[in-house]
């Protein structure tokens, strides 16, 4: 089974989806009616040699991420348990760029880059040394007393960072 970064893979609370077989295990393309069916996650991590794969929930507000062994996700996505989502963002405005987002999201845009300089150096770190409770709270402690902002401001922009693609626009 072929697992991405930023992936998002559906944990139905419900079988109602379309099969999508791709040859690489079980894919869901949800109709929009469907999607408040599933609970999605989106991978953060992958690293094969280890079976390991790191994701987090993209809609719950206190959502840490959650470890996983590829070979075990791989049995649930076989076994119908979950599936990996195709053709759907939950996010679609971190796809456009400035041009794109035009006038209208002046606001946002000057938001997204002050979110970005208070966590951009917690992203340029070894992103596998994040997923430790203890390594990130240190991190996010010293961004938070060498910018003066609080903790739970540089908590929330991470995890806003992870569950939005891990991307700038995030």
């Amino acid at each position: 089974m072929d697992f991405r970064q930023n992936a998002l893979i559906a944990w139905p609370k419900t079988r109602d989806c379309e099969d999508n077989a791709d040859g690489s295990g079980k894919s869901l393309t949800p109709k929009q009616q469907d999607l408040v069916n599933f609970r999605f996650e989106r991978v953060l991590y992958v690293d094969v040699s280890n079976d390991e794969l790191w994701a987090i929930d993209v809609s719950n507000s206190k959502a840490w991420p959650a470890y996983y062994k590829m070979s075990e996700l791989a049995e649930r996505i076989t076994a119908d348990d979950a599936r990996i989502v195709v053709g759907y963002e939950p996010y679609p405005v971190i796809t456009l760029t400035d041009d794109e987002l035009g006038f209208d999201f002046a606001k946002y845009i000057a938001y997204r880059d002050e979110a970005w300089k208070l966590i951009e150096k917690l992203v340029q770190a070894e992103v596998r040394t994040l997923f430790s409770r203890r390594i990130r709270a240190a991190l996010i402690a010293e961004i938070a007393r060498t910018t003066g902002r609080d903790k739970n401001k540089v908590r929330f922009q991470l995890r806003r960072f992870w569950q939005r693609g891990c991307v700038k626009n995030a």
